[in-house]
């Protein structure tokens, strides 16, 4: 009965009642409509835009304010043309400046919209609805040193940057001001070419100096949503987008060094000798082939495959070390996943494409690579608005033939996803349905054990499992009245080792310029398992939020926008009851008229539970639910002007409960452009803190010991990163991430069944003394154990460079370097530059890993 009232409760927002117009904000877009002319000269992509045929074209000069004075006449005026041929679309941009000398010249990677566009120097932007459905489109948009940038937007809610295609730009600064001439091909678009003889379009100035951003169709800054607020062009009579077929092979050399020290540990996997190093030495020799092929099949759907693809030229994962139950979650950075991957985001993640390729973690210390084969993908629109998407790809596993699995799995593994939407009302709302199917190496294999309980090397075993999970999904989204009222609903079920559902509702209405009101609530039920093909942070939980917004974008002498929330936030354990989180929050945000923003934060939760606080992960095993005390924390932070030449942010955090439990952060980042072509970064975090009841460990399987004690934590993050461009075509990267962390334990003690707190001290017996080496039926001590990390330092560093040899070619140079030390810690920062550092002479119970790669890779893309 619960089941059926929660699901009555989700349908009452899902199918809304409203009067919607077929044209979004009819009466606003008034007057806004250009009438384009075909040509049949040729334009030269120079910047000067000498041609005839710019002369002859109509030109939009309509522009007003959108930022800082919303509404009022530009500072400057701009002028566009638009013209277009048999391939394609042709832009004539000229930024009239009464000051050229002061326009912001800044060169930056391809699609760094904060390193060369926003905030960073002067440029515009061209925004196209090319299927005038009001809810997806493309940008593109290039700064007045020639860089460009182009994204994808989606859902009339958000752009996905990751989009890339084969488009033309270049500019030039004279004594009026600046200009562009971009040609962009009609491959670079989907659309009817039948129906669509109207293209939503839109065009934003930002001119840096002033902090003033320009649009030809602007709203007031409160209104929502992006390819809905477009204006039009029309005139495009029978344009054509060629079966075009795109060919990019790659070649790349990777050679590669891996050097590990490790302590000796017993069939339970705890260490035994704690002085004691076995070292191994692994050399990496590997040439690479592979090829990606996109084919564009009509003017609205495209076929992609990937044979063998090669990511070694995207930037590295943060560092991270987990031993929590909580898995983390990593963005996609490979080409293949990310074009056209917004298609498949939803609310509740069925789709997680880093699982492809990802390494397979049986247990905590067996690892299983996977290597992808191929990946295909079919993705396309029609003209009636129906959106279809499917994903296969197939990974191999690479199993070493000293291991032996009961049951074995297979040597491969099978990814399949499909993805389907359907666009209601006016175009920017949709219903859709998802659906992934997995077969291949799943689940926590458990080391095998003799029948005295002892565990056997190298051999693993799983009980009542399946190879095999499969999901479906329905969603929606819904903007009514105008973008005020946006609603949307997810409902999915899972089918893996159980069946499962879970599901998710928000909406957001936005009562007047002012005042909004944002309702989340999502269900997971116990047995929900979408991990094979898709994320989720948890199952077995009921979250529900509560949000009243305001918001303040009027500016005055002092303010040039204010925001407030406040936010209730609850959170149960379904199967168990349990409260989980029961919190209110107050947050105020503000940038001032100095371009200083100020932001700050304050929280209280009351008595609640943890229910994944207890977890060994070394048996990945779950223990009792934790109580936890009411706390309270708040948050300060403040940045300068981002324009400026040095670019601050501090940040200060707070944390206490009533068990006297207290934690504190501190956040400091410099941003330094010394010149147009250089970019310097640094940021460091120092986080210090005291827990009465810190957990630790399970000791037993059959009687099982929740192991705490008191612990003092401090941790140092260093990231540095350093940017140089020769020029538009030649970059040079570094990345530097350090990171130190230093826990002490004490005073182990024991929670039972039953009670509050760990009161209970229990004896020194159950683990060796500091700095010894465990007797039989002993644990070496916590701050011993690497696998407690309580002290190690931890190094990433990558160096990219990127030649950009011609719009199809392009080289890459990649030197990488990982090091970690488990155990101890360095004297100095300097020490990484002292060779001896990255010998394998460990000391006493301590570890070290070492990596180092070197990569060369080119690729080449030919379009037929």
């Amino acid at each position: 009965m619960k089941e059926m009232i929660k699901r009555k409760e989700i349908l009452l927002f899902i199918f809304p009642v409203a009067i919607i117009c077929s044209e979004p904000f009819f009466n606003e877009k008034v007057g806004k409509e250009y009438i384009i002319k075909k040509i049949d000269t040729t334009i030269e992509i120079d910047g000067l835009m000498a041609e005839e045929a710019w002369r002859n074209s109509g030109s939009i000069t309509d522009f007003l304010q959108y930022f800082p004075e919303n509404g009022k006449k530009t500072t400057f005026e701009t002028e566009i043309k638009l013209v277009y041929d048999a391939k394609g679309l042709y832009i004539y941009a000229k930024m009239y400046d009464d000051e050229p000398n002061k326009i912001q010249e800044r060169l930056s990677s391809r699609d760094d919209l904060d390193g060369g566009f926003i905030e960073s120097a002067d440029w515009v932007m061209f925004s196209f609805d090319s299927r005038h459905d009001h809810q997806t489109g493309y940008m593109f948009a290039v700064n007045c040193s020639g860089v460009k940038a182009d994204a994808e937007i989606f859902d009339d809610l958000d752009y996905d940057i990751d989009y890339n295609s084969l488009w033309y730009a270049d500019t030039n600064i004279d004594n009026q001001g600046w200009t562009a001439e971009i040609f962009l091909p009609f491959s670079v678009f989907n659309f009817d070419s039948d129906l669509n003889e109207t293209w939503g379009f839109n065009v934003k100035r930002y001119v840096y100096r002033l902090n003033e951003v320009n649009n030809w169709v602007s709203f007031p800054l409160e209104t929502k949503g992006i390819s809905s607020l477009f204006g039009h062009i029309k005139g495009f009579k029978n344009i054509k987008k060629s079966k075009n077929i795109s060919f990019a092979p790659f070649l790349s050399f990777n050679r590669g060094k891996e050097k590990k020290s490790k302590l000796p540990v017993d069939q339970f996997g705890y260490i035994t000798n704690g002085n004691v190093h076995n070292n191994t030495e692994y050399i990496l020799d590997k040439n690479n082939f592979g090829f990606d092929i996109k084919y564009s099949i009509s003017n609205s759907s495209a076929l992609n495959f990937s044979y063998n693809p090669d990511f070694g030229q995207v930037e590295v994962d943060p560092a991270d070390i987990n031993i929590s139950f909580y898995e983390t979650y990593l963005k996609e950075k490979r080409p293949f996943f990310v074009d056209n991957g917004a298609m498949f985001n939803l609310p509740i993640e069925m789709f997680y494409s880093r699982r492809i390729g990802e390494v397979k973690d049986l247990n905590y210390n067996t690892r299983i690579p996977s290597l992808i084969d191929f990946a295909t993908k079919f993705s396309g629109k029609s003209a009636s608005g129906f959106s279809y998407g499917i994903i296969a790809a197939t990974t191999s596993n690479e199993i070493a033939d000293s291991l032996i699995f009961e049951p074995s799995f297979p040597s491969s593994n099978n990814y399949y996803t499909l993805r389907l939407k359907k666009d209601l009302l006016d175009g920017n709302s949709f219903l859709g349905f998802a659906a992934t199917s997995f077969d291949g190496l799943r689940g926590n294999y458990k080391q095998k054990k003799n029948s005295s309980g002892i565990p056997i090397s190298n051999q693993y075993e799983i009980e009542n499992h399946t190879f095999e999970s499969k999901s479906i999904s329905i969603d929606g989204v819904f903007n009514l009245l105008e973008n005020r009222l946006y609603s949307d609903f997810q409902y999915a079920l899972t089918d893996a080792s159980n069946q499962g559902n879970a599901y998710s509702f928000q909406s957001i209405f936005d009562l007047n310029k002012n005042w909004s009101l944002n309702v989340d609530i999502e269900n997971f039920d116990q047995n929900f398992d979408n991990n094979d093909m898709g994320y989720s942070y948890r199952n077995d939980v009921n979250s529900k939020k509560i949000e009243i917004l305001y918001q303040d974008l009027k500016p005055n002498s002092r303010f040039q926008e204010r925001n407030f929330a406040l936010l209730v936030n609850r959170k149960k354990n379904n199967s168990m009851n349990l409260l989980l989180l029961d919190a209110v929050s107050i947050s105020f945000n503000t940038l001032l008229k100095n371009s200083n923003k100020i932001n700050f934060m304050v929280a209280s939760s009351a008595d609640s539970y943890n229910d994944r606080l207890i977890y060994d992960y070394k048996d990945d095993q779950l223990g009792i639910a934790m109580f936890t005390p009411k706390s309270t924390l708040f948050d300060i932070s403040w940045s300068n002007d981002s324009r400026l030449k040095n670019y601050f942010q501090l940040g200060f955090g707070r944390f206490d409960n009533k068990i006297n439990d207290w934690g504190y952060n501190i956040r400091y980042s410099h941003t330094y452009r010394p010149e147009y072509n250089l970019k310097l970064s640094f940021d460091y975090e120092y986080s210090r803190s005291r827990e009465k009841y810190h957990w630790l460990d399970i000791i037993g399987i059959d009687d099982p010991k929740y192991i705490f004690c008191n612990a003092s934590n401090r941790l140092h993050k260093y990231t540095m990163r350093f940017e140089a461009f020769l020029n538009k075509s030649v970059t040079w990267q570094n990345y530097i991430e350090i990171n130190h962390q230093k826990t002490h334990f004490q005073n182990w003690m024991e929670l039972k069944d039953g009670e509050k707190y760990p009161e209970n001290l229990i004896g020194a017996n159950y683990f060796a003394q500091e700095g010894f080496n465990p007797f039989p039926n002993q644990s070496p001590n916590p701050n011993d154990d690497i696998y407690f990390f309580s002290d190690y330092t931890e190094l990433v560093y990558n160096v990219v460079l990127t030649w950009q040899l011609n719009q199809e070619s392009k080289f890459y140079f990649i030197y990488s370097r990982y090091w970690l030390l488990n155990g101890d810690r360095l004297a100095s920062v300097f020490d990484f530059f002292n060779g001896e550092t990255y010998s394998m002479n460990s000391d006493s119970w301590a570890e070290k890993t070492y990596d180092l790669g070197i990569s060369i890779k080119y690729v080449r893309q030919f379009n037929f």
